[in-house]
């Protein structure tokens, strides 16, 4: 049926809602409960009645309102031509009942804008945008539906369309709305003299509400801010003009030559009232408005003759002003430096016999001065000392030892700040908010590799790659306190070059650990066979629970299967495969040779490069295989699960609520648990806390831990007095294990000397 419910009933007294005795029937459209085609009200009929009350019947409303057999009708208006009305009937109808609904959400759109004009202040308020849209649509709609009713191919020979769109000396039975025996209520409009009271039907020019709830204005009341009744005030730029986005900048009100003596109108850069965009892209630009060359609005700082971005009011560095691209000989790009000896333009290396001059006794000469590994005060005489600074530059340039001078006040002691401001830190005190990292930087020692969230400082800038990448200590030593031989240091030479402090960076690097590789108990390598079937792989530790949860088909249902010593379980392993695989013969052409092994390059390991011979490739893939020549085996016995899965130790436990020894199997005594009675078997052996002769031992329980026992070899107080206990496991072999006991019969023997337990065995 229409609504989905099934065609067919349980039962008699069933109805078509599933209900029994409900009484629901479907109805001739399938509906069920449906009213039918009965009632005289055509709105009160079910889905697929036509006009005539016939489910899924010929008849229509035609353009006069009169419910015809479409066939019938204007087959005969058209002598068998057409068995149905012109396209354009149906698009005026489409037209018209668009328009009505357009009226409607208009309607609604407009009380709900009238409700929110009662907390609007004063006679100012903002616009609807969802008002006189709708109406100005549903005006279009009816102006279509009536141009395409009038068109003449819509005449379909009819008395009707002829005495009421041709002759027009008939009433239209369809009012202005296209509702058949309608009052235009549908499609009203406004009325001028009171806009309380409704005005003429839309179609015939009655007037529209607009987004100002005023009738007829047409949205002329509103102002570009979009306010109604506004002034335009309420979005002006700080140019004065609206919407144009024009905000105070960081210049207004600045000191700044080019901002005291700026001639341009309002809103454009540099008048303190610009667009943001605008105004920071000409920051980061340079020199833009207000801003330095450093993008920084007020700035000082300026573009020199050399374009290098210097603080010219500064005494400190007026120095540098266009000395980036001077020469020694103060020429703007004569690139002339200073030699050894420094004479400007000068050939003099520090081999040559003026560089030597300046050398105190026993300096050596095989190296230039480097202030990261040698004393400046030994170094020179003082003749060398009053010529080269303690950076090794030439005093000509000015920079009185600042090139090499570390955080610490020491020159050539490499050292910068780290992250947290720690001169020569290794940023190891370093918070998260002073670093940007995620983390606090901890101590070595911390995470599965020890080194979790560790931290070094890094250089990231200097005045050389060969800073970056130096080697030596933060303070440029071996790490014994001796300066290194490993030197990263090379002469400036020339103008413009930084404090060390400041074009020396670095940054806080912290190593986070990845995840730990799964451990042996973690590696889902366990195959189980639970009614009858492979299950898993499973992990160790989830086998270690006792049970797995597996679906049985036979219920549809997850149900849990307890683990036994005797459950059979595999080990599978995965490995690394090698294939060769015959692929046809290789191409006659050697280009097209190349092209197949390129193409699938990330596909084979190897492939023939010749043409003609048969193409073996090889490919490799991760195969996977059981252990143990792929059998099956008991837990019990089941190599790499000895002290895991079942009891790895024997003597007494707590378990269960009860303290219980394990002891041997008796007839009445089939688990090996002695609880609480002292059972003699028919040899007249009495409760033991060893366990000689059986494979293994086994006991209920309610949870995993209660399946467990603690080895001691002393007296264990926690819940109530345990007697020492002793390792025991299943190895299906007899021999002596790395922890020196020695394994026979699937048993460990008993090592009095190792666990001082009494006991003397008894081999059957």
């Amino acid at each position: 049926s229409r609504t989905g419910r099934p065609d067919y009933h349980l039962g008699a007294c069933v109805g078509c809602d599933g209900v029994p005795f409900s009484g629901s029937e479907l109805d001739r459209c399938g509906v069920c409960g449906g009213p039918g085609c009965d009632s005289s009200e055509p709105s009160l009929r079910s889905w697929c009645c036509d006009c005539a009350g016939i489910p899924f019947g010929p008849h229509i409303v035609d353009l006069c309102c009169d419910c015809v057999n479409r066939e019938e009708h204007w087959l005969e208006l058209s002598d068998g031509v057409f068995n149905g009305p012109p396209e354009n009937h149906s698009l005026a109808i489409d037209f018209w009942a668009r328009g009505r609904e357009r009226v409607m959400n208009g309607t609604m759109e407009l009380s709900a804008f009238r409700l929110s004009l009662f907390t609007a202040e004063g006679d100012m308020y903002n616009r609807s945008f969802s008002v006189y849209a709708p109406f100005l649509e549903a005006l279009e709609l009816f102006q279509l539906g009536w141009q395409a009713i009038r068109d003449p191919s819509s005449d379909d020979n009819s008395t009707c369309y002829r005495d009421v769109y041709i002759g027009a000396n008939t009433s239209n039975p369809r009012d202005s709305c296209g509702v058949c025996g309608g009052d235009n209520s549908t499609c009203l409009g406004c009325s001028l003299v009171n806009p309380k009271l409704q005005g003429d039907p839309i179609p015939d020019g009655g007037e529209l509400f607009d987004d100002c709830n005023m009738c007829g204005s047409g949205n002329s009341d509103i102002d570009h801010c979009q306010v109604c009744f506004g002034s335009n005030s309420t979005c002006n730029g700080c140019d004065g003009f609206p919407n144009s986005g024009k905000v105070i900048d960081e210049c207004m009100g600045s000191l700044d030559l080019r901002v005291l003596t700026f001639e341009g109108p309002a809103g454009a850069l540099g008048s303190g009232c610009s667009d943001p965009v605008e105004f920071r892209a000409a920051c980061d630009a340079g020199e833009g408005g207000c801003c330095g060359c450093d993008g920084v609005p007020n700035s000082p700082k300026r573009f020199d003759g050399c374009q290098e971005c210097i603080d010219q009011t500064n005494e400190n560095t007026t120095n540098l002003i266009n000395a980036t691209c001077n020469g020694c000989d103060g020429v703007a790009f004569s690139g002339l430096v200073l030699d050894h000896c420094c004479v400007c333009g000068g050939d003099s290396d520090y081999t040559a016999q003026c560089y030597l001059d300046l050398l105190a006794f026993g300096a050596s000469s095989t190296l230039p001065f480097d202030p990261y590994t040698m004393d400046h005060g030994a170094y020179f005489v003082e003749e060398g000392q009053l010529l080269i600074d303690e950076c090794g530059e030439c005093r000509y340039w000015g920079y009185l030892g600042s090139t090499c001078l570390g955080c610490d006040g020491i020159h050539g002691s490499g050292l910068i700040k780290d992250s947290c401001g720690v001169c020569g830190g290794d940023c190891s005190t370093c918070t998260s908010d002073e670093t940007g990292l995620a983390h606090n930087c901890s101590a070595p020692g911390k995470g599965w590799t020890g080194m979790d969230q560790t931290c070094k400082l890094v250089r990231t800038e200097g005045q050389s790659e060969a800073w970056i990448n130096w080697t030596a200590f933060p303070n440029g030593t071996e790490g014994s306190g001796d300066k290194t031989s490993n030197s990263w240091y090379r002469r400036i030479n020339r103008y413009g070059a930084p404090n060390f402090t400041e074009a020396a960076k670095g940054e806080c690097r912290m190593f986070l650990e990845p995840p730990p590789p799964p451990g042996p108990r973690e590696i889902p390598e366990w195959v189980v066979i639970a009614y009858g079937l492979e299950e898993g792989p499973y992990t160790l530790d989830e086998l270690e629970i006792g049970s797995i949860q597996v679906f049985d088909s036979t219920t549809e249902e997850i149900s849990t299967v307890t683990l036994l010593p005797t459950t059979m379980v595999a080990r599978m392993t995965t490995y690394l495969q090698r294939q060769i695989v015959p692929y046809g013969q290789t191409s006659m052409y050697q280009s097209r040779v190349q092209s197949w092994q390129d193409r699938a390059a990330t596909k084979l390991v190897t492939s023939p490069l010749v043409p003609g011979v048969d193409n073996d490739v090889v490919v490799e893939g991760f195969a996977t295989e059981l252990w143990h020549g792929g059998q099956f085996m008991p837990m019990a016995v089941m190599p790499g699960m000895e002290r895991i899965i079942y009891p790895y130790c024997t003597g007494s436990t707590w378990r269960g609520g009860a303290h219980r020894l394990h002891g041997k199997k008796l007839p009445g005594n089939y688990l090996g648990i002695i609880t609480t009675e002292n059972i003699t078997d028919v040899g007249g052996l009495t409760d033991q806390a060893w366990n000689p002769l059986d494979e293994y031992i086994y006991d209920v329980s309610v949870g995993w831990m209660d399946q467990k026992c603690t080895c001691s070899s002393t007296w264990q107080f926690d819940s109530q007095p345990i007697a020492p206990t002793c390792p025991k496991v299943w190895f299906p072999w007899s021999g002596w294990v790395e922890d020196g006991w020695y394994v026979s019969h699937n048993t460990y023997v008993n090592d009095t000397a190792r666990y001082s337990v009494a006991q003397q065995r008894s081999w059957a």
